[in-house]
């Protein structure tokens, strides 16, 4: 179709529902794909200007879907499955699907920094472009990767 983006290629938050008040925006760099997996982002933010790199990392859970915004390169999680430094969360399955495609979906902001004090908001997000089967598909087997070598680890160090 004409004018549609093979690739999702930038993510904007938006203060409360609708997508109405810019809030701020992730822009991968040129051939990047927000659905891929870790992927570096510049930081705009609609009252600040340019805030410097951020990395994004989608992940899709059996209740919700987030998405993880990282200071460091590689999105390096903890082993409690935090380190980033805010994350965007939704729990309406159906949802997942319409940001994909790019529309606006409503979602709540973590700010994480300080784990003694996580600040909440409702924000809304969507994206630029689209999550293609290819790029959704090329992270699924990133992470069955990830898994098979847990597992070999596992088995090798348990003898």
């Amino acid at each position: 179709a004409t004018g549609v983006q093979a690739a999702a290629t930038a993510l904007m938050t938006y203060d409360g529902s609708g997508c109405a008040t810019l809030d701020q925006t992730f822009t991968a760099a040129s051939g990047g794909d927000l659905c891929s997996g870790c992927t570096a982002t510049t930081l705009t933010s609609a009252a600040k200007g340019t805030q410097g790199t951020m990395h994004v990392n989608m992940k899709t859970f059996a209740a919700k879907h987030e998405v993880h915004v990282f200071e460091k390169a590689n999105c390096p999680y903890l082993t409690n499955g935090l380190g980033m430094n805010m994350s965007l969360s939704s729990k309406v399955m159906a949802d997942l699907d319409k940001l994909k495609r790019g529309e606006c979906i409503d979602a709540t902001l973590y700010l994480l920094d300080d784990l003694s004090n996580v600040k909440e908001e409702k924000q809304s997000i969507k994206l630029t472009g689209t999550c293609t089967a290819s790029s959704m598909a090329k992270h699924a087997r990133l992470g069955g990767l990830l898994i098979a070598l847990v597992t070999m680890h596992m088995a090798f160090s348990s003898q």
